[in-house]
């Protein structure tokens, strides 16, 4: 993965825990950063297929490409709101076998 200054003055800001610019990163922090590169990598290579599949006229291509994009922003809002179940869990006590 390249980073330019700007990116790791993101990273830093978002990602790193304690002093500003102390070049740490705790697990949770790291496995994070690496998943959102990861979506962005992904996304900026889906985004790329559907302009090629455009420009080639494949309708097959583009269709399939449209829906890989709808299906990872469902599974994005999924799994935002599994997240969601376990914060609201963690906070009341709730055992999990009552919200399943």
């Amino acid at each position: 993965i390249h980073l330019s200054n700007e990116d790791w003055g993101d990273i830093s800001s978002v990602y790193m825990q304690g002093e500003q610019g102390s070049g740490q990163m705790d697990l949770e922090s790291f496995i994070a950063f690496i998943q959102a590169q990861l979506k962005l990598y992904v996304q900026r290579h889906i985004a790329s297929a559907m302009l090629e599949a455009q420009t080639s006229n494949s309708p097959k291509d583009s269709a399939v490409l449209f829906v890989l994009k709808h299906v990872i922003v469902a599974m994005e809002t999924l799994m935002r709101g599994q997240s969601e179940i376990h914060q609201t869990q963690h906070r009341y006590s709730i055992p999990p076998a009552f919200t399943r």
